[in-house]
């Protein structure tokens, strides 16, 4: 039986979501996909992911909406929850609104860096 810890990633893109996946699974993590936020939403509460990873722009429920309900639940609050876009805002901004563990701005140059980020939620 493996230990890998379960990542959901919420994103619409078909590219990244190859992209995600391989450097995850790269680093030994066990990747779920949803192409949207209700389908994530369901997910999430049937398989309880050790960490979502979600686009802040998804269809039917944004990743920013997506983050605030699970936040604002008793049961699945404490899952750690990463929020990412390609737009170049205001993270803090999205990080205090959505009450969001962390913000990561994606481009090409810096993709490599999701790991890092979710392991250090996940310690």
């Amino acid at each position: 039986m493996t230990n890998k810890k379960k990542i959901l990633i919420a994103e619409s893109s078909k590219i990244l979501i190859i992209v995600l996946k391989n450097i995850l699974e790269s680093k030994n993590y066990e990747v779920i996909i949803c192409r949207d936020g209700f389908d994530a939403l369901k997910t999430i509460l049937s398989s309880k992911p050790d960490c979502v990873l979600a686009d802040k722009v998804l269809p039917t429920i944004e990743g920013i909406q997506l983050c605030s309900l699970l936040k604002m639940g008793y049961e699945l609050n404490d899952i750690p929850f990463i929020l990412f876009s390609a737009e170049d805002d205001n993270s803090d901004f999205w990080i205090n609104n959505s009450h969001a563990d962390d913000f990561i701005y994606l481009d090409v140059k810096n993709i490599e860096v999701v790991p890092e980020h979710i392991e250090k939620l996940l310690t």
